[in-house]
């Protein structure tokens, strides 16, 4: 699994780790292009870690409450430079 760190351009596909987690709300945001802004590790009582999620900038609630992305559900995409 491809690891991504904040300010990292990345595509939103729901191509997989499944479907639990997603909402209607969140579908309206599949193939749009977002930048990391927060990575979070979740860890267990005995400090181990259990996995991450991502919050993209912009990908939020209708109350402006950032939604927990999967890694499964979204690829990196990367930047031209153009002259």
């Amino acid at each position: 699994m491809f690891e991504f760190s904040v300010g990292d351009l990345v595509l939103l596909t729901f191509d997989t780790g499944g479907y639990i987690g997603i909402t209607r709300d969140l579908l309206k945001y599949k193939d749009r292009k977002f930048r990391v802004s927060r990575v979070k590790r979740i860890k267990g009582q005995t400090k181990t870690n259990f996995g991450t999620y991502y919050e993209l900038r912009g990908c939020e609630s209708e109350y402006g409450i950032p939604y927990a992305i999967m890694p499964g559900w979204i690829v990196p995409m990367r930047e031209l430079n153009r002259k």
